[in-house]
Formats: structure tokens, sequence, C-alpha cells
């Protein structure tokens, strides 16, 4: 990237023998008068050589600008990653402190002073970080360039530094790219977790309906054989009323009944198992159809097991008898 020259000899002109206090020779405000002579810094510093000394001599005056200079430089700098760079802008002040060694150097930019310096002062930090990590790069750069002024060999010195970082182009879309393939990594891991999480629910809830359905099926096994008990105790003590109405509210166990009168020896059942039969063979899936034919059934059950012989009128079917319930 080019950059300005910076050149700090205002004035480079040869000393005369004579008609010298034409030459402006004292140093003022922010310059320095400095002599040179062939063999090197003239001995007399900032004072005008004699005639003696430049008789014996040839003289050159150098007026040096001694004063702050702000600047703006932009450069690159290397990142971990060879392929990409950093992007820097660094505002830095600089000034001679030596001006004796700018004249008898010669120095005409000071930029090959300090740039040298800069680059191996300043490449080793930013090679440590990512293009991800741009701004810790610019945070640790700027903090090593809190130690200025920086005093330079030739005469230069840098009073203060600072650089704002940034990435190329070809770097912003590279960084945009991989964060983009990141970003869908983790999407497809955070999609793939809840994936086992769902599965996991599916199944801890599939494993609850079973429990649930065991613990209902045998619930409703213990409340059928709870009637069945009754059937067998309400039937033993001739108490067929009582069987009845409880085969009313539950006809799912008309069947259960039948068979176990079938498999009793007491032939006073006989007419209720044939009635029972007969009751079943109707279907009664639809209670309020089969109303005359239950009541007919339960007339011939109660008539066949009442010991007493005692009558039985059966009632208009309620609503609840004729929904099923």
């Amino acid at each position: 990237m080019t950059q300005p020259d910076l050149n700090p000899i205002i004035r480079d002109s040869a000393v005369p023998f004579f008609g010298f206090r034409a030459l402006s020779n004292h140093s003022r405000g922010n310059t320095r008068i400095v002599y040179i002579h062939d063999g090197g810094l003239s001995e007399s510093g900032g004072r005008l050589p004699s005639l003696r000394e430049r008789l014996r001599k040839s003289y050159r005056l150098f007026e040096i600008d001694t004063a702050h200079h702000p600047i703006t430089l932009k450069f690159e700098l290397p990142s971990a990653e060879e392929a990409f760079r950093f992007r820097v802008t660094m505002y830095l002040t600089w000034a001679v402190h030596g001006p004796d060694d700018i004249a008898r150097l010669g120095i005409r930019d000071v930029k090959a002073i300090f740039w040298p310096f800069l680059d191996q002062r300043l490449r080793p930090l930013s090679r440590q970080h990512a293009i991800e990590s741009c701004a810790m790069a610019e945070d640790e750069l700027n903090s090593d360039l809190k130690a200025a002024p920086f005093m330079l060999d030739q005469g230069i010195v840098l009073s203060s530094c600072a650089v704002d970082l940034s990435l190329d182009d070809r770097a912003q879309e590279h960084l945009a790219r991989r964060t983009e393939s990141r970003r869908a990594r983790e999407q497809a891991l955070l999609d793939h977790d809840l994936r086992l999480l769902q599965d996991r629910h599916d199944a801890e809830l599939a494993d609850l309906r079973r429990q649930l359905e065991q613990l209902d099926a045998a619930h409703r096994l213990n409340l059928k054989q709870q009637r069945m008990d009754f059937y067998v105790k309400a039937l033993e003590r001739d108490g067929v009323g009582f069987v009845i109405l409880q085969l009313i509210e539950h006809p799912e166990d008309i069947s259960a009944v039948i068979s176990m009168l079938e498999r009793r020896n007491d032939n006073s059942f006989e007419k209720a198992r044939k009635v029972i039969s007969d009751l079943m063979g109707a279907d009664l899936y639809n209670p309020a159809d089969l109303d005359p034919i239950r009541d007919h059934a339960l007339r011939r059950l109660w008539e066949a097991l009442s010991a007493s012989g005692a009558r039985w009128e059966p009632e208009a079917p309620s609503d609840e008898m004729k929904s099923g319930h």
C-alpha cells in the first residue's frame, strides 16, 4: 500500500566560503540547523563553521524539522491463517529527536526508519490471532503500543501509536461462510438432540400409556371379579333380585354369569340359564331396542330363581338404561 513520503529535512544546501551572512544559520522554533562536512558531523555543532574551517573542508547546511507530526497509515498484517490478513489503520505521531543523525544519515523518508520497527513489533502479535478474533487482536496490538514513546536509533521518536483492525474482503467472505457453516452444524446438533429427546419422550409416554392400560385392565378385572363373587354369593343365598339389578347395570357380565350357571349342578337354575342365553342371543348392544326382550327374560329369570315365588314388575327403562349406562 503506497504511503506518503515523510521527509524531515527542510533544507539541504552547500555552505559557501564567502557571503555566508545570506544564510539563515540559526535554529528557530521547530527546526534545527546542522552542519555536515565531508568527513561527517561538524565539530562546531549547530554553530556556523568559521572561515578557516570552511576553507579546509566543504560543509553542507541541513535544516531539520523537529515538530511532532500526526499521520495515518494503512497497511496489512498477517493472521494465524496465512491466506488471510488483517487490514490495519494506524494513527501515530512522529518527530525527530536526533537532528544530527538525520543530517548525517541523510534520511529523507522517516517511514524507512519506523516501518521495519512497527512491522517487527506487530507481526508476531497479529499472527497469534485467527480472523474470527479480529477484535482481540486489535486489543492486544493497542495494549502493546501503549509502551510509546519509542525512541528509535536513527533519531526518530514515535510519541504515540494506535491501530484499528478490520478484515479484507476475502477474509470477510470466508468468515461469513465459515460462520454460517458452524451455525448449520450447531443447528444440526440441536435438531439431533431434540429428536433424541422427542423419541425418549414418546417412548416414556408410550410406556406410561402401557402401564396405565395395564392398571386399568387390572382394575377392571378386579371389579369384574368382585361382581362375580357377588353373583355367586347372591345366587347361593337366593338373592336373584340383586343379581338381576346388577346385570341391568352391567350387561357385559351376562356371558360370565351364564358360564357360571352352566357349570353348576343345581337343576333349579336350568330355566335361568336358558333365559339368560336367550337374552344374550338377542344382542344387548342396543339396550333401548331390547327392553321388551330384557323385561321378559328378567321376569322369567326372577320366576325361575325366586325361592319365595315373589312377583316382579319391570319398571319403565330410564334414559341411562336406554343409553347403555
